[in-house]
């Protein structure tokens, strides 16, 4: 397989969010960049028609003069015969059966694909003891939102950051791909796949489900819904920066300040939102581990603001 990809037979099985964003990367890549351009064969299969329909429609609106470099496949041993690569990107309940059958379709080739799987949960070990020999597996997980919708005006996958893990034939496939688009790669130790996708889930979910609190909570003293969502766009932006950084530095608020009166108050005019005060209690624990950690709170203090957080939770 060739390091820039350039002749590469792609597999992509499933035509979903992270599939279509797939697709729509390389076909990017050959309309936008001619320093690497795709010439190899982009093959597309899906349980579900439709989605495969979707998906080569939008690669014909990013690339509508010579055309998408694409085929469906009508089944999946047709998508996976002679791949370099095959990029399993079905949903979570038929990963598994979905890659088992890759690899009985491949069995009798020659020379076996790279397997490289989108989910971040899924662990490799037991797949790969499944497996036939010769198959290389691994790992190439967005650590980005990707959301469904129309591909053309989607966001590109440019410079951003893939879990990756696997064998080495993987890695390198994986790295292939991610130098093909600007990516940077996260190297992911072997089994422990369950508390990467646990933190990004934490983490990405959260953001959106504190975002729509603050946003909810914050509404009655606002007079433009449109100039509040834009500040908290800004005043998150600029904490995940800050964070980034040092999570212990960026903290901020009464309770990294020991300021009981205000998260008292606070509490108080949580109290219509009951969901917004029961993550305000949540975090809240975490937040006062951060601020005694860098000495802005000492043990009285701390253990003050914590019976304060619980007495609350208990008053509902």
């Amino acid at each position: 397989m060739a390091a820039d990809l350039s002749r590469a037979r792609i597999a992509i099985l499933g035509c979903g969010a992270v599939g279509e964003a797939l697709a729509v990367e390389l076909v990017l890549r050959t309309r936008r960049h001619r320093r690497v351009p795709f010439r190899g064969e982009l093959v597309l299969w899906s349980r579900s028609r439709a989605s495969v329909r979707r998906c080569r429609k939008a690669l014909l609106e990013i690339s509508p003069r010579r055309g998408a470099p694409v085929k469906a496949a009508p089944s999946l041993s047709e998508a996976v015969r002679g791949a370099d690569v095959v990029l399993v990107c079905v949903s979570d309940d038929a990963l598994v059966a979905t890659t088992l059958d890759v690899g009985r379709a491949v069995a009798s080739q020659r020379v076996k694909p790279v397997l490289l799987l989108s989910s971040g949960y899924q662990p490799l070990a037991p797949l790969r003891a499944r497996l036939g020999r010769g198959i290389a597996l691994g790992r190439l997980h967005p650590l980005v939102p990707v959301l469904p919708g129309s591909a053309a005006n989607a966001r590109t996958l440019q410079c951003d950051p893939f879990g990756i893990e696997g064998d080495l034939r993987a890695q390198r496939a994986a790295r292939s791909l991610l130098r093909h688009w600007d990516g940077s790669a996260v190297r992911l130790e072997p089994g422990h796949s369950a508390e990467y996708h646990a933190g990004a889930a934490l983490l990405g979910g959260g953001i959106v489900a504190l975002f729509a609190l603050a946003e909810e909570l914050m509404a009655p003293a606002v007079r433009s819904r449109r100039a509040l969502r834009d500040a908290l766009e800004w005043f998150a932006s600029e904490n995940v920066t800050n964070a980034s950084r040092e999570p212990r530095r960026a903290l901020t608020g009464p309770l990294a300040r020991g300021a009981a009166d205000t998260v008292r108050g606070h509490l108080r005019a949580m109290g219509r939102v009951p969901h917004a005060r029961a993550a305000y209690v949540a975090l809240g624990d975490v937040m006062l581990s951060l601020a005694h950690a860098r000495g802005s709170l000492d043990a009285a203090a701390e253990r003050r603001l914590r019976k304060l957080l619980r007495g609350r939770t208990r008053a509902r």
